[in-house]
């Protein structure tokens, strides 16, 4: 069954579709009536208690969070506040420039069909891990196969890692620097106060910002507090990707696999360890894929969007780069926390985990 918070989002979706269909029609009567609905709709989900996205409650403890489905709730949250502030700029909402008519339908309807894609996917749910991996003979040397399923683990993490890295360094690229510099001394902090802006557009600020605080706050305090060092060397240097390896620490897990492989361990403890592994493999690209998504929407909002909003556009610069700067540091943490290397919160049973079971 649906929770509140998805018959919430189908009813924003479904308000939207109505929204673009007016506008295609021309008609500014009709124009005017379905953007009213939207808000109504996008207000009677903000009003909802407790926590509008489906983010935990405060009180509950953060170290038994589900990173998958809080990332999911955060990517859905920022998409809906997209699609209002998407919504704000078409109906030619204050603070806003004019779109040009025959471009209004289809700017909304953009924004609408990847919530669409991505609610369907969420409500289908996690595909399952085969073919994350070399798939195993039924005769394949336990070992062998081991090693196949560790290297592919360890390839995955760097590289979906790296993937999140270089698509947040070239978000920050394209920001002014009057925006990133001030952003990079303050990493981490928690995005503020919205500017003021039309109805629509400000209902949809508020969710991108619950979206990226709830971001932020998914990693560790600890963690979070090195983010501002970590990012002024990144900009410093432009060779983010050339040190994940490193942050990550895959070459203590990689040393250690060594260790314990040299001893040949018993052949049913490496055929449950290589299913674990390719979980592990499964579950960390379903993580940083969705990180990539949150980049994509965070692209999009500081591109033709925030052209239409000048009032608006400094906050979602900044809004922006916190939001690139948590993408990173999350998928970091989510990295060394599969790795167990280190990440404050262990949240997963992750690789070292595994090569501990592989001995008496």
């Amino acid at each position: 069954m649906p929770s509140d918070y998805e018959l919430a989002e189908a009813q924003v979706i479904a308000a939207g579709r109505a929204l673009e269909l007016a506008l295609e029609s021309g008609d500014e009567f009709e124009v005017q009536l379905a953007a009213g609905e939207l808000l109504r709709v996008g207000s009677a989900r903000e009003a909802r208690q407790p926590g509008v996205a489906g983010f935990h409650a405060e009180d509950v403890d953060a170290e038994q969070i589900d990173p998958d489905v809080e990332l999911e709730n955060i990517l859905s949250e920022l998409e809906i506040g997209h699609t209002l502030v998407a919504a704000g700029a078409v109906v030619g909402e204050p603070q806003t420039s004019v779109t040009p008519a025959e471009e209004q339908p289809t700017a909304l309807g953009d924004v609408l069909d990847q919530l669409e894609a991505d609610r369907r996917r969420r409500l289908v749910g996690p595909q399952s891990t085969a073919g994350f991996g070399p798939t195993a003979e039924p005769d394949a040397p336990p070992l062998g196969t081991f090693r196949n399923r560790m290297d592919t683990c360890l390839d995955q993490i760097v590289t979906g890692t790296k993937g999140v890295a270089a698509d947040a360094v070239h978000g920050l690229g394209a920001l002014p620097a009057a925006i990133v510099q001030p952003w990079l001394a303050a990493a981490g902090s928690l995005v503020g106060d919205i500017p003021k802006v039309g109805a629509l557009a400000a209902l949809g600020l508020r969710a991108i910002r619950r979206a990226l605080n709830a971001l932020l706050s998914l990693v560790p305090a600890s963690w979070r507090a090195k983010v501002a060092e970590l990012a002024t060397t990144w900009w410093g240097e432009k060779g983010l990707p050339g040190i994940i390896e490193r942050i990550l620490g895959v070459e203590e897990v990689r040393t250690r696999a060594d260790e314990v492989l040299a001893d040949e361990p018993d052949p049913q403890r490496l055929r449950t360890g290589a299913e674990s592994l390719q979980d592990l493999t499964g579950r960390h690209t379903r993580s940083t894929g969705i990180i990539r998504k949150v980049l994509k929407v965070l692209t999009a909002l500081v591109g033709p969007l925030a052209a239409s909003f000048a009032a608006a556009a400094p906050w979602l610069y900044a809004a922006a780069a916190a939001g690139y700067g948590a993408a990173v540091s999350t998928s970091l943490w989510i990295g060394r926390d599969v790795l167990d290397t280190g990440a404050g919160w262990e949240r997963v049973a992750g690789v070292q985990v595994v090569l501990a079971g592989l001995t008496p």
